[in-house]
């Protein structure tokens, strides 16, 4: 990106490229802080907000974006940038997928972030890492809105208790009933293991609807406890469902 600034030509190529797929992570830069990276790029993308907003197609939010190595080396987390970070993404008509790695924790520091990924109108492809409460809290929400959306994929990775769990298998029946464009639901749960703890991954398939379950819990047992075959049976009444991930 910086060879193509000295080439107006080689920049108007480069830059819809380069802004296409947008990754915010702090990595072990000791001398960059995460805040200071996000602010650096909202600031370059608020120079010309009609012409680059529209170009941001997919955004990481990495594990290191909103933390910074302090004196004594170690990491420190930093949430101050969260609010101006969610109003450029208000602006972000055209993102298709999100990533975020830490999912609860910057959903339970910044409302402003939560309010900005329910409202995104383009998502097809969304994956919130370290899963939690707030975090389902999110997930409940966000029926208002995708049934305008062509949302195709939902990834979740849950660590919380088993009762807020079981109210993420009911999140996923609304988006379900809610999501046009839905085909596969992804559930991998960390949950407190009632006997010996496990990996499990269990597969199921109704109409076109994959649900797969995977995690350090007993699988087994949570299907059945949570009879999450009747509950996911219902999708086979929604003959337009094609995608959904979570």
């Amino acid at each position: 990106m910086q060879l193509a600034q000295t080439c107006r030509a080689a920049y108007n190529v480069a830059t819809p490229r380069f802004l296409s797929e947008i990754v915010l992570d702090g990595g072990s830069q000791q001398k960059i802080r995460g805040s200071q990276q996000i602010s650096r790029f909202c600031s370059y993308i608020y120079k010309n907000t009609s012409y680059r907003l529209p170009l941001i197609r997919r955004l990481t939010i990495g594990p290191s974006t909103f933390t910074y190595f302090a004196n004594s080396g170690q990491r420190e987390p930093d949430y101050s940038p969260a609010g101006f970070l969610a109003d450029m993404l208000i602006g972000v008509a055209n993102l298709a997928m999100l990533y975020i790695a830490n999912a609860e924790k910057l959903l339970w520091k910044s409302c402003d972030m939560s309010n900005a990924v329910i409202a995104l109108p383009a998502l097809s492809d969304i994956e919130l890492r370290v899963a939690g409460a707030h975090t389902l809290a999110v997930l409940t929400r966000m029926d208002e809105n995708m049934s305008k959306c062509p949302l195709i994929g939902i990834t979740i990775a849950f660590n919380g208790r088993s009762d807020e769990a079981r109210k993420l298998v009911d999140a996923a029946k609304t988006m379900a009933a809610c999501i046009p464009t839905l085909r596969y639901i992804g559930l991998n749960l960390h949950l407190p293991p009632r006997r010996r703890p496990r990996w499990d991954d269990i597969t199921y398939t109704w109409y076109r609807v994959t649900c797969r379950l995977t995690g350090e819990c007993p699988a087994v047992d949570i299907l059945e406890d949570w009879e999450a075959e009747l509950v996911l049976s219902d999708l086979t009444n929604l003959p337009s469902t094609k995608y959904l991930r979570l």
